[in-house]
């Protein structure tokens, strides 16, 4: 979201701050650019081809996304994980 300008940085560090203080994770150590891609692929075969990834685009409010690179995949976990 944050990468495709539909979040400020400020809101999505907000959000994940906040979810670490009702105890949700916000990352795992299994979870890597690969597995997700993975994921999406196989999420994508079994819905037509669309993935709707859901991502914040304002407090309170939600975009989807179909189509997600690699690349952003990557840096969104790198930049979680920082």
């Amino acid at each position: 979201a944050v990468g495709r300008n539909l979040c400020d940085a400020s809101l999505m560090s907000r959000l994940i701050r906040l979810y670490g203080k009702i105890g949700l994770p916000t990352t795992h150590p299994l979870l890597s650019p690969l597995l997700m891609e993975r994921a999406l692929v196989e999420t994508r075969a079994h819905r037509g081809g669309v993935t709707n990834l859901v991502v914040p685009a304002g407090l309170g409010v939600a975009n989807f996304l179909q189509d997600v690179s690699y690349d952003e995949i990557t840096l969104a976990l790198r930049s979680m994980a920082a």
